[in-house]
């Protein structure tokens, strides 16, 4: 009988997989397991999934589960960008007390992956960032590329204000966006979502 069940993602770190100079590992591929679920991945899985493809995405290194007992939620941490990837599907504006709490722990920038519950939701996700040693979150971003090998940026989904380069060494704020009209907006994020979903191993 043919198993239908979904499959999701997880950090997987190759043998040998560790920086030269730092020896942090290094994350080499989305793995797929099984979710035991039938049809459409849960929302679990897609949080998982999603957010080990967006770390793919920026690249450089990888650190999965650095913040074991702060939190329950998916994490990951990039150090090089001093960049936190924390996986949530609760509904904006809530913002979790514990992102903060890493945040101001590591000293590093946080980066909400907000999955939508809705499979087929417009925006599959969106990003809410905090900036290192910020008070404010800047809320509802989205990845955006010119090109889907070029480097990734989060972008407002609405408007054309402050934007961030994703490199693998940070968040580079750029006070206005990558794109000069809703054509182009729409365009590189299609073409980033391209890109995220190719990293999850959708066919």
């Amino acid at each position: 009988m043919k198993n239908n069940a979904a499959l999701c993602h997880q950090i997987e770190i190759g043998p040998g997989g560790r920086d030269a100079e730092t020896q942090t590992p290094v994350l080499r591929k989305a793995k797929k397991y099984n979710c035991d679920v039938e049809g459409a991945p849960s929302v679990e899985c897609r949080v998982s999934g999603t957010l080990s493809a967006v770390a793919q995405a920026i690249g450089g290194q990888v650190v999965a589960g650095p913040t074991a007992g702060l939190t329950a939620r998916p994490t990951i941490h990039l150090p090089r960008a001093e960049l936190l990837l924390v996986g949530t599907a609760l509904s904006p504006p809530f913002h979790p007390e514990e992102a903060r709490e890493l945040a101001d722990i590591t000293g590093d920038s946080v980066a909400i992956i907000r999955v939508e519950q809705d499979n087929h939701a417009d925006r599959p996700f969106t990003i809410d960032i905090l900036m290192a040693h910020a008070e404010r979150w800047v809320s509802r971003y989205i990845p955006w590329q010119i090109h889907t090998s070029s480097e990734l940026w989060f972008v407002p989904s609405q408007g054309e204000g402050r934007s961030f380069r994703v490199l693998p060494i940070g968040l580079l704020a750029s006070p206005r966006a990558p794109f000069s009209s809703v054509y182009e907006r729409e365009y590189g994020f299609g073409l980033a979502m391209r890109s995220i979903t190719d990293l999850m191993g959708a066919r």
